[in-house]
């Protein structure tokens, strides 16, 4: 199994409600826990992660925040491409995933380190 150097906790607010508000709701979450992942890996010196790695994450909390005012402020998604604010939640979280799959020290399949566990 792979170590993960950073986890999250979102599953648990995760369910078939794709309102609006709800939406805005878990981007709160999320950009909240996010923060503090890019908070602390920007403090760390040794074994820093790679800045591509800290800028890609920063920019997927700034689309959190970007669905999180627009379902807020009652902006009709489909101006941006997206059916729903849920929709742009879930094409965001799905790069989230692929995000904290990143590789971050290679050691052998079962104990490589990945960025970031979403749970």
């Amino acid at each position: 199994m792979p170590n993960w150097r950073n986890k999250i906790q979102i599953k648990q607010y995760l369910n078939d409600n794709e309102s609006d508000e709800y939406v805005a709701e878990i981007c709160g979450h999320v950009i909240f826990q996010l923060a503090l992942v890019l908070n602390r890996e920007r403090k760390i010196n040794k074994n820093r992660v790679e800045e591509y790695i800290l800028a890609e994450l920063e920019e997927i909390i700034n689309e959190f925040k970007w669905i999180k005012e627009s379902a807020e402020s009652k902006i009709d998604a489909s101006k941006f491409t997206y059916n729903s604010w849920c929709e742009a939640f879930n094409e965001w979280l799905n790069g989230l995933y692929d995000l904290g799959d990143i590789c971050i020290t290679a050691r052998d399949f079962y104990n490589d380190e990945k960025f970031l566990w979403v749970g």
